[in-house]
């Protein structure tokens, strides 16, 4: 009995030493060196050769385990100082021997793949990127796969600048600090200005400072800073109005408000107007309001801040009281019985080639050459439509033809004549004498003078 117990307990204890022995050789055949910044890198561009999936890189574990680390490390550099991102490959706590592997490491940045020879197991490419954060990636390529590694690149700016918003003229400048490779001030450097197409040099101070004054009229410009290692930093620059007025329309002699409002606190203001200046004082507000009472026509009007100088100029338009507008009869008189305008297309001989068949406008005496008689009509459209040729003429209450290209009749003779030139359609020399030239009119404005809407001026 005794030694069956021992040998029940001889085979318990070999079968529990081969379970270790077994799972202790499965930890140590799993066990693998890894940096633990070593990730899978978003590119832009197709991964080399060996890379299946640029989001999920994988590869085949060795027997000997003998899998190289990449180790390489975050940079933060200033713009092109010379500073180079530099990689170590490592394998079994050695920096790897070239001739034993693949000698060369693939930096992916910026989208775009750089082959680097390793020598001594390491690798470097210059940075000159512009400023800004990005991402780069280093691939390995090795017998039994592919090693990765993904660091941060921060590019700092050597010009230190913001953008401007300032009143015109009003002192405020631009300032630029120019620093070194290194992050220090750059003292007493030649370094440039470009705005509005124009270049200016200028010499930075003991705090690495340059200044430029911005004296251009109000809207939006674009300043580039030029560092003396070639970076460029642009900011915008607005310079805003520091004087606003609207055009205004006036009735002729009867009196309006000019308002004008400065914007930068100015108390004084100059209007000029026809010549004349007028120096207004402004609200709290900064508003400025100048009564005038003015004649028919256009009169300009030139305005100026006197703190900043800024000038803007506006126009006052002042129209005739419609009280006292006369207009033509819806049949071409003027309001004094003496003359006749006329609106259509040519009829007569001769006037089709030499107008074509589009609208005129002329004036003439409301005289009829045949008869003496004042009662000349004019009219078109009156057939009924825009085509049709007869119908009855309203000032006469007799049929004539006509319609579409307008015509003028006699009320007492019957005789008639042509809106262009004013020939007798009849023939002879016994025409129309014509007041105001012929010029271009068109069927919208024969549509005005037919319904009574035409202004009469003198002649």
């Amino acid at each position: 009995m005794f030694g069956n117990k021992m040998k029940i307990f001889l085979i318990t204890l070999c079968f529990m030493l081969s379970v270790s022995a077994v799972g202790a050789a499965s930890d140590v055949g799993n066990v693998v060196s890894f940096d633990d910044d070593v990730e899978t890198g978003d590119l832009d561009v197709d991964p080399p050769s060996g890379i299946d999936d640029i989001n999920n890189v994988t590869y085949s574990k060795s027997e000997d385990t003998r899998e190289p680390v990449i180790y390489g490390e975050d940079l933060s550099m200033y713009y092109k100082n010379g500073s180079r991102y530099e990689v170590s490959i490592y394998q079994d706590g050695k920096l790897i021997n070239s001739q034993d592997n693949d000698s060369k490491v693939i930096f992916n940045v910026n989208g775009v793949n750089y082959t680097k020879e390793l020598v001594n197991g390491k690798a470097s490419i210059g940075i000159n990127l512009n400023p800004g954060n990005y991402t780069i990636t280093t691939f390995y390529h090795y017998t039994d796969g592919l090693a990765t590694k993904t660091n941060n690149i921060e590019v700092l700016s050597t010009i230190l600048a913001n953008d401007v918003v300032k009143f015109f003229r009003n002192g405020t400048q631009y300032c630029a600090k120019f620093l070194d490779g290194c992050g220090s001030p750059l003292v007493n450097a030649s370094v440039t200005f470009n705005i509005n197409g124009v270049f200016y040099k200028k010499q930075t101070d003991d705090n690495g400072m340059a200044r430029l004054n911005i004296n251009l009229f109000p809207g939006e410009y674009i300043l580039t800073a030029i560092h003396l290692n070639g970076e460029e930093k642009a900011n915008i620059i607005k310079v805003l109005t520091t004087i606003s007025a609207e055009d205004i329309s006036l009735i002729e002699n009867k009196s309006g408000v000019f308002v004008l409002k400065t914007h930068d606190g100015a108390r004084n203001v100059s209007i000029t107007i026809n010549g004349v200046e007028y120096i207004v004082q402004t609200d709290d507000g900064g508003v400025a309001t100048l009564n005038v009472s003015l004649s028919k026509g256009n009169h300009a009007v030139l305005s100026k801040n006197l703190n900043s100088g800024e000038e803007i100029f506006n126009t006052i338009y002042v129209m005739e009281d419609p009280a006292f507008i006369k207009y033509y009869s819806i049949y071409g008189v003027s309001p004094d019985g003496k003359y006749i305008m006329a609106i259509g297309r040519p009829s007569a001989a001769g006037e089709l080639s030499k107008y074509g068949y589009t609208f005129y406008k002329s004036v003439f005496e409301r005289i009829c050459p045949c008869c003496r008689s004042d009662r000349l009509y004019w009219g078109i459209f009156w057939a009924g439509s825009e085509t049709a040729n007869w119908g009855v003429f309203p000032a006469t209450g007799l049929k004539e033809s006509g319609s579409a290209e307008g015509h003028i009749f006699c009320a007492k003779c019957d005789a008639d004549f042509s809106v262009i030139d004013g020939k007798n359609h009849g023939g002879g020399s016994k025409n129309l004498i014509k007041v105001i030239s012929t010029v271009s009119s068109s069927k919208d404005e024969a549509y005005i003078l037919k319904n009574g809407q035409m202004p009469y001026s003198a002649l």
